[in-house]
């Protein structure tokens, strides 16, 4: 018996696994809201649009024709590319989180984004922070991506609020030129040392919380007006680190728990308040007038233990140099 011929497939047979294609134009008409008059009061735009979890793997051309959007939120998807986005004049808002961008390259056209305030691209797969050319972002969201390339970073002089946790940053260094910054997240890093930053004037938070800091230069950056540092889960071990902020004048929280230094001391609350003594804040304490007193009594036992401890010593060095003299005799 002769083997049986299988017979070909019909032509017009479709992929099982073939994406059925998206018609981008309908997508978005179901998904606007926010109508708004028009400028000349002629018609109606919708400013909103919302397209999270739709399963896009790009954005078309088409976007570029919905020119009143102010807020677009594109996050859950599998987008590489938003410069598209960048031709919408009254753009203010963009989250694209949980998607596929791997870089911010099209941040980086002068004319684009002109007016965009917030920008949301935490959760996707960037490597290197560049400098975005957006002039009015105010808010940078770039947590949970795999920033650990900062060398052509060169500051943003309009930037608020940037936010950086969960990447691989191992330095401070290159978070310069940005005057208006107020609001640094750095949680979950790499950090070893807090340098360069002095130039962030307007800086009132930091947050350092779960790095590899284990002290800190000769000297803390000087950062006239930040109140609220989190130094949480370091790897500070010497209480004199901690002293080294002093030299911030405003400062009113700080947040150290879960480091070496606070199981070595069980003062440490104490000799924190006493260390820096604006601190309205410490940890989850708030340094309240009896703690103070508390604290100041504290510091008084202490000088008075080693100034007893001092004479006791001194005494000890007294008779024993009599008794050489008598032995000598």
């Amino acid at each position: 018996m002769s083997k049986k011929e299988k017979k070909p497939a019909p032509k017009d047979a479709k992929k099982v696994d073939e994406k059925p294609k998206i018609n981008f134009e309908e997508l978005i008409m179901k998904n606007l809201s926010e109508p708004k008059l028009s400028i000349d009061r002629t018609g109606i735009h919708f400013t909103v649009l919302d397209l999270n979890s739709k399963s896009l793997d790009s954005l078309q051309a088409i976007f570029a024709n919905y020119k009143a959007l102010t807020k677009i939120d594109l996050h859950a998807n599998n987008i590489q590319d938003i410069t598209v986005l960048g031709n919408l004049p009254n753009l203010i808002w963009l989250d694209v989180s949980q998607n596929n961008i791997k870089d911010l390259k099209s941040l980086q056209n002068e004319e684009g984004f002109r007016n965009l305030k917030y920008l949301n691209i935490s959760k996707n797969r960037i490597s290197e922070l560049l400098t975005p050319k957006a002039p009015n972002l105010i808010h940078l969201n770039l947590n949970e991506n795999l920033v650990d390339k900062m060398e052509t970073f060169e500051g943003h002089e309009s930037l608020k609020i940037l936010e950086l946790r969960g990447n691989r940053i191992q330095t401070t260094q290159q978070l310069v030129n940005m005057p208006k910054l107020q609001e640094l997240y750095l949680t979950a890093n790499k950090i070893k040392t807090v340098v360069g930053i002095d130039s962030l004037v307007s800086l009132t938070k930091l947050h350092l919380r779960l790095n590899n800091i284990e002290q800190f230069e000769e000297n803390f950056p000087n950062l006239e007006n930040l109140q609220y540092l989190n130094l949480r889960e370091n790897k500070i071990d010497k209480f004199e680190e901690i002293l080294k902020l002093a030299a911030l004048p405003n400062l009113k929280t700080l947040v150290h728990s879960f480091n070496p230094l606070i199981n070595k001391n069980p003062n440490y609350l104490y000799e924190t308040i006493n260390g820096l003594l604006k601190l309205q804040r410490i940890n989850k304490v708030e340094v309240t007038r009896s703690l103070k007193l508390n604290a100041f009594k504290y510091a008084e036992d202490k000088w008075r233990v080693q100034e007893e401890e001092k004479k006791r010593l001194e005494e000890e060095e007294r008779l024993k140099q009599e008794q050489e003299q008598q032995e000598e005799n």
